[in-house]
């Protein structure tokens, strides 16, 4: 079948965070005082997209899975053994597009990525009869009757 799929669009978001001091100063009093502050994100959305034309006249179903991975030295990501995998599938008829999308959310010490991973792409069907092979072929002896002239010199 004959398809096109985009490239992977991820987007990363902070959802949740909080201030935290960096720098503080005595005050008049003796009194630290905290007077930088930074924003640290605590929880991060990931979303990720890719769309799927099917440029087909045929129908077909795409199988994938999402998978989702934990980025290294992550202490706090809960994916089991470091990997999990969803497994989805989208059905499209002739020159239908759609978007394939997943989103999720994850701690700041415990990072992952999720990617596409296309485990089935529909196969065209190709009758029979359209398409010979050696096997559905045969052969055949076939006889005419062949009439050859030709001129021949003779010496004395």
């Amino acid at each position: 079948m004959i398809y096109k799929s985009s490239d992977l669009d991820r987007d990363v978001n902070c959802i949740q965070d909080h201030e935290e001091c960096v720098r503080t100063e005595k005050n008049f009093w003796g009194n630290e005082v905290c007077v930088q502050w930074n924003t640290v994100c605590d929880v991060y959305r990931e979303m990720i997209s890719m769309t799927l034309t099917n440029l087909d006249t045929e129908r077909g179903t795409w199988y994938y899975n999402v998978v989702s991975r934990c980025k290294s030295n992550q202490p706090l990501c809960t994916l089991k053994d470091g990997e999990e995998r969803m497994p989805y599938s989208r059905t499209l008829d002739s020159t239908e597009t759609e978007t394939l999308g997943f989103s999720t959310h994850y701690l700041a010490n415990g990072q992952q990525y999720s990617f596409i991973s296309f485990t089935r792409i529909p196969t065209k069907q190709v009758c029979r009869d359209v398409i010979k092979t050696r096997q559905d072929c045969h052969t055949e002896t076939k006889y005419r009757t062949v009439t050859k002239y030709r001129i021949v010199t003779k010496c004395d």
